[in-house]
Parts: structure tokens; C-alpha cells; sequence
């Protein structure tokens, strides 16, 4: 008789995951996003869809600087995606509204010069709407990415690494800043690895059809996705079979679940901008931007040097300045290369266009943010590497102390504003000073749930400290009872053999 080892375990794993989607769903719950450019330019879409019947941004183009004008009507110039996800808490939240006779959502913006949007102040309809649409789209990708990141590694290494890869991910990385406000890169990334989860080697055919509408989506939510996506479809055709019909049959599922996604995106853009690939980059009416953006394809270029560095050990935007313990991740991935498996070496290499791509970028910066935002959706595959550092036993107070560090850094971008300023040391000149002077939630319409509550400044952190004790607890546990337990992929192998 074959002992299923995997009943044994599984109380295990499903506390482990309950513990990290609930402490990701709450943590970035707990932060009311600011009305900025770039969540607001996808909340005015968000709003006109629904409001209006339309995509054109109306008098709510004022709102944002992140616009592209044709003729004399104002769309948003993001990918449209996050924003007609956003919909659906904005119907819910607004009959919630109507039905308690809430005033409607309205803001007021202030101007200087030509420059649109400098300062937006969100009433309270408005600012719950889109906090709403935040926590739902931002908030929600967080823990997808989270859990799918959480499988993937199990189907490599045990429940502990696997736990401390996908809370380092989550807590630890730019990832949790963005999974506070209504962006397109936590989404997107939940989209790429749920396709790579999906379409392992020789899956069901359902499987690849889903995992190409995943890709499309991916896009659907970050235009820049396009580079990555094409490598990591490239994979997963030339895993489909061993023969060349296989993997024609693999593209086929691949493109067929794609072409949905496509055809609404396409439709989009035929729409507000003219034609199916015309996107609102082409129609920008900022000065800086469209002249940034005509040089090269979509303003990217050759990667540039300064590029490459800013992104990644740059004192204001550099990946491993800000979040260290990603170092750990290259250093695991460096040390155990020869035995990572083709879907993570695949996902390096997206991540490695990707990073190419932004470091060629006019704008490489990206503008006022949290560290190399345009990163963040393939961030997931450095996972791995941190799973292989936690294996290291005499390591990990070191490992833990980096983890500590990078999560409360993170933790302070997210409590000060994620939009960090274009200029300047990021870390300790913007985010943990912002912190320790007392501004919390500084930049317009932001909050959070202590200061609704009515706590003052640093005060309205408590709460948050207190459920983050706990959970890292819960998930600290959870780590450690799953230490010694194999892989899933592994245990599968030993039980064939055991049966046989």
C-alpha cells in the first residue's frame, strides 16, 4: 500500500496559504491610495465607463496628467485592462452610495501652468471608490500573485522555502507598494505567472488556451509586458510536446485563448485612438512625454548604462538598494543554476528583457515612484532564488535580518506615498524621513484605515503593526512546520517509484 504523503501535509500547506493571502489581502488594505497621475488617469476611465457609458475621460481628464488627447475628447494613456476591471467594485460601492444617498464623486484639481493635475483632492465618494477599486484590482493581484507564486515553488521545493519565497515576494519587494494603489503591475504579474503555473510541460489543452488569455491579459494591464510575454509564450510552445505538431498544437491553444483578449484590447484602441495598435502613447500632449516617447520604439532605445545601474543598485531607484534582499535571491539563483528547470529560467530571462527594455527607456526612472516600478510584474522570478537561500540553514539570521529590513522599507514607501520624488536618495531621504517626521499618508486624498479611524500620524500605524506581529507569526509557523517536507514534483516521483 502507497502512503499519500500528500495528506499528510496538508493541513500545513493550506495554513500556509490562508496566512499569506490574508496578511497581503490586509496590509494592503489598509492603505487608502493618493490621487496622482497614474492611478487616477485609470480611475477616470474606470468612472466614465460607468458613469457615463463611455471611455473618454470627460471633465475628469483634469484629474490626471497621465492623458492622451484625439481631436478634442481625453482618454487615459494606460493600458485600458486594471481600469475596466475596476468596474466592478465601482458599480458595487457606488449603488452601496446611491442607496444611502452619498453625494457623488467629485474632485478638485489646482493647475500650474500648463501643467494639469500638480495637486487632486478627492471628495469622500471619490476617495472610497477608489480605494475600492484599488484594494479589488491592486489589492486582489497581490494575493494572486502571492498563492500562484506559493504553487509554482512547491512544485520545486518544500513548504518552507516555498512560504519564505512567496512572503519575501509579497512583503519585501516593490511589490507591496503597488499592490496599494490602482496600478497595472501587480496585476499583470499575477497574470504572467498564473500562465506559467498553468501551462506546465504537456498540460491539458484548457490549460494552454487559459494560460494565453492570462498572457494577452498581462499585456492587457502593462503595454511593456509585450516583450516578456512573447519569451515566456515562446517557452511554453516549445514545452508543449516533443514534436513539432505538438507544438504547433501549442500555439494554436496559446493564440486561441489570446485572441479574445486581444480582439477587446485591439477594439480599445480602434476606438479612442484610431486604429488596433494605436495606443494613447501616440497621443500624448505633455511636452516631455511625447518627445520622449518619439525617439526609438515607444521612447525605448539601447539599454544605457546609467539605466542599467539606476535600476538596480541606484540610491533612488535601485532594486537591491531598496529591497537587499533580493540579493540573496541572485546569489540562490547564481549558486543552484545548473538545477533550476526551464519555467524559471524562462521567467529570469523575461525578467531580464524586461529589465533590458526599462534600462533603454527614456524615462528609466518611471517617473515619481517606488523603486524600478516596470519590474515588479516579473519580480516573482527572483522566488526561487530566495526559496534556495532559505535552505541555507547558517544563513538565515542574515537572511531573516535582510527580509526584516526590506519589508519595513517597503512598508514606509507604502505609509509616506509610493510616489516617491524624481530626484534624490529614496530610502532614508524620502521614505524612512517621511516616516519618522511624522508624515504618514502625505501626498493628496491619501489615508489609511488608522487615520479614518481618527489616530493621528504614526499612531494610525499601530494597528497595522499589531496585525503584521501576527501574521508574520502565522506565517513564520507555517515556514517552519513545512522545513523538511519535499516538493511536490519530488514527492510524486519518489511515490511512482515507490508503487512500482
Amino acid at each position: 500500500m502507497v502512503h499519500d504523503a500528500s495528506r499528510d501535509d496538508q493541513p500545513a500547506r493550506t495554513s500556509s496559504a490562508w496566512a499569506l493571502g490574508l496578511v497581503v489581502l490586509a496590509v494592503c488594505g489598509y492603505f487608502v491610495p493618493a490621487a496622482t497621475w497614474s492611478p487616477m488617469s485609470r480611475f477616470a476611465l474606470t468612472r466614465a465607463v460607468v458613469e457615463d457609458g463611455s471611455i473618454t475621460l470627460g471633465d475628469w481628464a483634469d484629474a490626471t496628467g497621465d492623458r492622451a488627447q484625439r481631436d478634442d475628447r481625453w482618454y487615459s494613456d494606460k493600458a485600458p485592462l486594471p481600469a475596466l476591471a475596476a468596474t466592478i467594485p465601482y458599480v458595487v460601492v457606488r449603488l452601496t452610495q446611491r442607496a444611502l444617498d452619498r453625494e457623488a464623486p467629485a474632485f478638485e484639481a489646482q493647475r500650474r501652468g500648463d501643467l494639469p493635475a500638480v495637486r487632486v483632492s478627492l471628495n469622500r465618494s471619490a476617495q472610497r471608490l477608489l480605494y475600492a477599486c484599488s484594494v479589488t484590482v491592486s489589492g486582489g493581484g497581490a494575493v494572486a500573485l502571492t498563492l500562484v507564486t506559493l504553487l509554482w515553488l512547491r512544485r520545486r521545493f518544500g513548504l518552507g522555502p516555498s512560504t519564505f519565497g512567496a512572503a519575501v515576494l509579497a512583503l519585501a519587494t516593490p511589490v507591496l507598494p503597488y499592490a496599494t494603489s490602482l496600478f497595472g503591475h501587480v496585476p499583470a504579474g499575477a497574470a504572467v505567472f498564473g500562465a506559467l503555473l498553468l501551462a506546465e510541460p504537456r498540460a491539458p489543452t484548457r490549460r494552454y488556451v487559459v494560460a494565453g488569455a492570462l498572457l494577452a491579459a498581462a499585456v492587457g494591464c502593462e503595454y511593456l509586458m509585450a516583450l516578456p510575454t512573447a519569451v515566456l509564450g515562446g517557452y511554453l510552445v516549445f514545452t508543449a510536446g516533443p514534436t513539432m505538431r505538438d507544438r504547433g498544437l501549442g500555439a494554436l491553444r496559446l493564440a486561441a485563448g489570446a485572441l479574445p483578449v486581444v480582439l477587446a484590447i485591439a477594439t480599445y484602441h480602434q476606438v479612442a485612438f484610431g486604429g488596433p495598435f494605436e495606443t494613447g502613447y501616440s497621443h500624448l500632449t505633455n511636452a516631455q512625454f511625447r518627445a520622449g516617447h518619439a525617439g526609438g520604439f515607444m521612447g525605448i532605445g539601447a539599454p544605457t548604462a546609467e539605466g542599467l545601474f539606476g535600476l538596480t543598485f541606484g540610491l533612488r531607484r535601485g532594486l537591491f538598494y531598496l529591497s537587499p534582499i533580493l540579493l540573496a535571491a541572485v546569489v540562490g539563483t547564481v549558486a543552484r543554476w545548473r538545477q533550476l528547470d526551464g519555467a524559471v529560467r524562462a521567467a529570469l530571462l523575461g525578467l531580464l528583457v524586461l529589465g533590458l527594455a526599462n534600462a533603454g527607456y527614456y524615462m528609466w526612472w518611471g517617473g515619481a515612484a517606488t523603486g524600478p516600478r516596470h519590474l515588479v510584474p516579473l519580480l516573482a522570478a527572483l522566488a526561487p532564488g530566495l526559496a534556495i537561500a532559505w535552505s541555507w540553514r547558517p544563513g538565515r539570521p542574515l537572511l531573516l535580518a535582510a527580509a526584516a529590513w526590506s519589508g519595513l522599507t517597503m512598508l514606509a514607501f507604502a505609509a509616506v506615498g509610493l510616489e516617491a520624488p524624481e530626484t534624490g536618495e529614496a530610502v532614508f531621504g524620502y521614505a524612512w524621513s517621511g516616516l519618522l517626521d511624522g508624515r504618514v499618508s502625505a501626498l493628496s486624498s491619501a489615508s489609511n484605515l488608522g487615520m479614518l479611524l481618527g489616530l493621528p500620524s504614526l499612531v494610525s500605524l499601530i494597528p497595522l503593526w499589531v496585525l503584521l506581529v501576527l501574521g508574520v507569526r502565522w506565517i513564520w509557523r507555517s515556514a517552519r512546520e513545512g522545513d523538511d517536507e519535499q516538493p511536490k514534483a519530488t514527492r510524486e516521483a519518489s511515490e511512482t517509484a515507490e508503487a512500482s
